[in-house]
């Protein structure tokens, strides 16, 4: 099997952007969020663990929890478990990336439940401070199946984590 020239000065270029001596194989994160619609939701939180692999792509799984507004609605709750997978640009300090996922996602209010399957689509920038501090801002833009109690569209969130 033949490569081209061109393809190989591509991912020879892609793979020289990250830092020769880096030690980052992953991170755990935690961060808030801001869901929307935001007339429904009112903030979220989550925990996440990111593992990079081949230096250009991440593998997360995420647990994220929030609910509504209570002057809008009977507090209804969303709890939402995803796995993602995207592609980076490793920079020596800052990563950009895209990617798509996948999970569940469990809705309450009062005495009625829904649970269905969602699909993401994410971007987000990564920062990391003195190779141990990890920031995150991260935007996913999301489709819950069937008919939920409540829509979730997007979430905008910000967190801090330890990378290793």
């Amino acid at each position: 099997m033949r490569i081209s020239a061109k393809r190989f000065l591509i991912s020879a270029l892609l793979f020289s952007l990250a830092p020769a001596g880096s030690a980052f194989a992953g991170e755990i994160t935690v961060f808030m969020s801001q869901d929307r619609p935001t007339e429904v939701w009112s903030y979220g939180q989550g925990s996440a663990l990111t593992l990079r692999m081949f230096k250009i792509c991440l593998f997360e799984i995420e647990a994220a929890r929030n609910s509504t507004k209570a002057e809008s609605l009977t507090t209804t709750r969303m709890t939402y478990f995803t796995g993602a997978a995207a592609l980076a640009v490793p920079l020596p300090k800052i990563t950009p990336y895209i990617g798509v996922g996948a999970g569940v996602f469990h809705q309450r209010r009062e005495n009625v439940t829904d649970t269905g399957f969602l699909h993401a689509k994410l971007a987000g920038i990564r920062l990391r401070l003195a190779d141990l501090i990890v920031l995150k801002v991260e935007y996913r833009n999301f489709d819950l199946s069937g008919n939920p109690l409540l829509i979730l569209d997007e979430r905008v969130s910000i967190g801090a984590g330890i990378a290793f």
